[in-house]
């Protein structure tokens, strides 16, 4: 017998497997995988407005820096001009890094920028480190900047492109343009954008120059959370990548996170993108959506100069606000040894359900293939004691909503294991 004609006795044997039983089978958690495309929880996880998600900008209060290099006005080779733009700052003054004190800690040897630029002259250094230091009332804050020469590209103009967004209104508008009229695509409407109050709710974005890009929850457990949502505005996304590129690129991903996505290179179901795996908030109990999207914003290997969600975010968006979205409970083999596994069938509005087992993912992606409509109160029983270790096996689900409509084929969720006997 051939693998293939294996794999399908086997499909066989798994759909004639699956029975009813009582909700006594198994003690039902939400269904556990490495990661996800959104949060499985929907109550917890949607914004109950899809037309009306707030947004704020919070304030900078301690003293905030963008150096922006460019050529220096009398062409002298390897010498550049930085203008230091600074944002709560009565007071600015700056060194260089030294051998002595290579990290800008020391706090002797400032002296103070008496206008918004300087001439820094390279001569045979590829690198300098420029240390900042701004004071208002109540902060003092000292920061540094590598300045190298390789992290500029020179246009045909013979200016520079700086790497660090600068902090102002017209980058915080920048942003916001981009990424209203990109979840828009979705049917989302981020609205407000006004400085935040101490009261306000819905997502804080903090804007800083240092850190890690982060948002503190996923979807609308966002809400109200100051600087739930953190954008560092001081990073390079690579030398072919403009900042205007790399800030609007990272704040698309975060705020994919704020609607409710997860990273979509965490999904147990590819081996394409291993990059920076990290587990992240919530993946924990994720649920998969549609297809593995390669190009998806959410991605740790997307293309940081891609100013666009995928044409899979926004669809997976779209249906996930606005169309029954089937959930699934239970324990898969991924987690345990067990020859068998139970799954329950749930959601916001699903009053019934189509299923498919395979071990071909883009078969989900055929509706003829799936089964006859079940309730959701019946218990998904698989056998799994004749299935071989090493094959992949696929669970893909379609809901219907209490007034009869189905979920859509391209979002279609899904759970995925390999049977095995190590956890």
């Amino acid at each position: 017998m051939t693998h293939n004609m294996a794999y399908s006795v086997i499909i066989k044997f798994l759909l004639l497997a699956l029975s009813v039983c009582t909700y006594s089978c198994r003690l039902h958690k939400p269904l556990s995988a490495v990661s996800g495309y959104v949060n499985a929880k929907q109550d917890f996880t949607l914004w109950p407005d899809a037309g009306h998600i707030p947004v704020c900008w919070e304030a900078f209060d301690k003293p905030s820096f963008a150096p922006i290099l460019s050529l220096s006005e009398d062409g002298l080779p390897k010498a550049y001009s930085v203008s230091v733009g600074a944002l709560n700052a009565a007071d600015v003054r700056y060194k260089f890094a030294s051998a002595e004190d290579p990290s800008c800690e020391g706090v002797d040897g400032y002296v103070s920028l008496e206008s918004s630029s300087l001439v820094v002259e390279l001569g045979e250094l590829d690198a300098v480190t420029l240390c900042l230091e701004g004071r208002n009332a109540d902060f003092v804050e000292r920061l540094k900047f590598e300045l190298r020469v390789s992290d500029f590209s020179l246009g045909v103009d013979g200016k520079g492109a700086t790497r660090i967004f600068p902090p102002t209104d017209e980058s915080r508008k920048v942003v916001e343009t981009k990424v209203v009229a990109e979840f828009a695509r979705a049917g989302l409407h981020l609205t407000g954008w006004q400085k935040c109050e101490d009261s306000s709710s819905g997502i804080r974005i903090k804007v800083g120059y240092e850190g890690l890009d982060r948002t503190q929850a996923i979807g609308r457990m966002l809400d109200g959370i100051p600087s739930g949502m953190y954008l560092n505005w001081g990073k390079s996304c690579g030398k072919d990548v403009s900042a205007e590129q790399c800030m609007t690129n990272t704040a698309l991903h975060e705020m994919g996170h704020a609607v409710g996505l997860l990273h979509e290179m965490n999904r147990p179901d590819h081996d394409e993108c291993k990059k920076d795996q990290t587990e992240g908030k919530g993946e924990a109990k994720a649920l998969l959506l549609g297809p593995y999207d390669s190009k998806s914003m959410m991605s740790y290997c997307r293309d940081r100069n891609v100013e666009v969600l995928s044409d899979g975010d926004v669809a997976v968006l779209s249906d996930y606000y606005s169309k029954p979205i089937a959930t699934l409970f239970g324990s898969g083999a991924a987690m345990s040894s067990a020859d068998d596994a139970y799954f329950l069938v749930g959601g916001q509005g699903i009053a019934a359900y189509r299923m498919l087992v395979t071990t071909d993912a883009r078969e989900c992606l055929v509706e003829s293939t799936y089964g006859i409509s079940q309730p959701v109160s019946q218990i998904l029983t698989l056998d799994l004691s004749s299935l071989p270790r090493s094959v992949r096996v696929h669970l893909c689900v379609l809901g219907q909503g209490a007034a009869g409509e189905w979920q859509p084929i391209r979002s279609y969720s899904s759970a995925t294991w390999m049977r095995s006997e190590v956890l």
